[in-house]
């Protein structure tokens, strides 16, 4: 992520799922439709063991079986046992964010592994601290900066948002040790060109909990990309056990045409999806591509793509008790939006470039077929005075604050702003209609610090953890 100058305020607009567009038609929930032929992204699939370059065409097919990570739907997220699933209860109380760990330099995401009391901080450079017992574990849990592309190598003059932008722990991480990454390539350590999108698996040392085995990368999936920006970034698994990944369409920022490479509306590509495959529960094998995904409806469609027409889904998660998956997808010069797919929802078509947010940028605004956003929100305009970048966030299940119980949190990226940079909202379950959002600036940020939040996330409590790249911080929501 880029620090840019700020100043804005925002009009927030709520839509519905089944909402219409500015232009006028209902839209449906789900729906693939037909896409035009565009770029397409080139993907291998790894084999080999660290450093390899990947071998092959895409993951082998597979209907689900139980060695491979393609288990059947589970009713909560596995290793979340600490979340508190139960309905809100109480008044909502004066909130702050209290510092737990700073001194990092541009922390970009904070998860924990499943049923682990341990925080894992990434840093974009492509370093993973861990958090235990209140305190920074002072040697890294990895360090791959030699081979990760970032805004820490050139101060961004060419990486833009490259970096580690990814972590997930396999659902079975106590019994194996496996976790995976998301990164952009940094070459010539990498046997990758530099920027190239990594899927990878690695290991923990065995004898050594806080420490990962550098030299056990196993990559799964590599995609060439071709420019510094859109690179997606959340790796996250589901309530089926699968690893969906989020990719962005792979163009260039404000200022530059509308999906140049014609991406956002081509599912037989990679880019501009939410991606969808199963891994193993042994280190080194291939990734499996599972049934259910857009595939199965669209043939045209690559057989990784589980959902399109997203601009730069930079964070989403999965709620652990409901399953619900939150997606913040950046937009373009005025827009920025949170989608919703309820469990089930398959083959979803956000509508990029045809549409940015709810506002239509394209010729004709057929909507047919097209996924209305959740929610979204404006800013001024292309202006690097004014930028506007959500973050998807997550949905709290903690203990501390009973009445946020439910309740979705998400932010904009550039801060600060005179209002309305961190809301929350609460999502019906069965009908997926949200609230309108409340701001909370005025609680989480009064002094309107340079905070610059690049991830909202659980902890293995369910409590909501924000890591915040300009100030190098990690902090924990909680009551006043």
């Amino acid at each position: 992520m880029r620090l840019r100058s700020h100043g804005l305020l925002y009009a927030l607009i709520l839509l519905p799922l089944g909402a219409s567009f500015a232009c006028g038609t209902t839209l449906a929930s789900a729906g693939s439709g037909g896409a035009p032929v565009g770029t397409g992204a080139t993907a291998t699939v790894g084999s080999g063991g660290a450093g390899e370059p990947a071998s092959g065409g895409g993951g082998a097919s597979d209907s689900g079986t139980a060695g491979s990570g393609l288990g059947g739907v589970e009713s909560r997220l596995a290793g979340t046992d600490g979340y508190d699933c139960s309905a809100p209860s109480g008044e909502v109380p004066a909130l702050e964010l209290t510092t737990i760990a700073e001194g990092l330099e541009y922390p970009s995401l904070v998860v924990h592994a499943p049923n682990d009391s341990r925080l894992f901080i990434v840093l974009q450079g492509g370093v993973i601290r861990v958090y235990e017992d209140g305190a920074l574990v002072e040697e890294p849990f990895l360090d791959i900066a030699d081979r990760v592309a970032s805004y820490a190598d050139d101060d961004g003059a060419d990486n833009g948002d490259r970096g580690l932008n990814g972590l997930a722990f396999h659902p079975n991480f106590a019994q194996n040790g496996l976790f995976y990454l998301h990164y952009n390539a940094m070459s010539p350590e990498s046997p990758y060109p530099t920027g190239t999108t990594i899927i990878a698996e690695y290991q923990v040392d065995p004898d050594s909990p806080n420490l990962a085995d550098e030299f056990s990368e196993h990559v799964l999936l590599s995609i060439d990309h071709p420019h510094t920006d859109h690179n997606g970034g959340t790796i996250a698994f589901g309530l089926d056990r699968l690893l969906y990944i989020a990719l962005g369409d792979g163009d260039g920022g404000r200022g530059t045409a509308v999906d140049p490479g014609q991406t956002g509306q081509n599912p037989a590509d990679l880019f501009g999806s939410v991606l969808r495959i199963g891994v193993a529960d042994e280190p080194g094998q291939p990734y499996l591509t599972p049934s259910g995904n857009l595939k199965d409806e669209n043939p045209a469609a690559a057989p990784e793509v589980w959902s399109y027409g997203l601009r730069n889904p930079f964070r989403m998660n999965f709620d652990a008790c409901t399953g619900a998956l939150y997606i913040g997808d950046v937009g373009y010069e005025t827009s920025e939006e949170i989608d919703l797919e309820l469990p089930g929802q398959a083959g979803r078509n956000y509508g990029w470039p045809i549409f940015e947010g709810a506002n239509c940028l394209a010729e004709s605004c057929e909507d047919e077929g097209l996924a209305a956003p959740l929610l979204t929100y404006q800013h001024p305009g292309p202006s690097t005075e004014n930028p506007g970048a959500v973050i998807g966030g997550a949905v709290y299940r903690g203990s501390a604050i009973p009445a946020l119980r439910g309740t979705y949190f998400y932010a904009d990226h550039y801060l600060p702003y005179a209002d309305h940079e961190i809301w929350s909202t609460r999502v019906e379950p069965s009908t997926g209609v949200a609230s309108a959002p409340v701001a909370r600036t005025d609680d989480l940020n009064p002094a309107e610090n340079d905070l610059g939040i690049t991830s909202i996330q659980n902890g293995p409590d369910g409590e909501l953890y924000f890591t915040a790249y300009a100030a190098g911080a990690v902090y924990r929501l909680g009551p006043e």
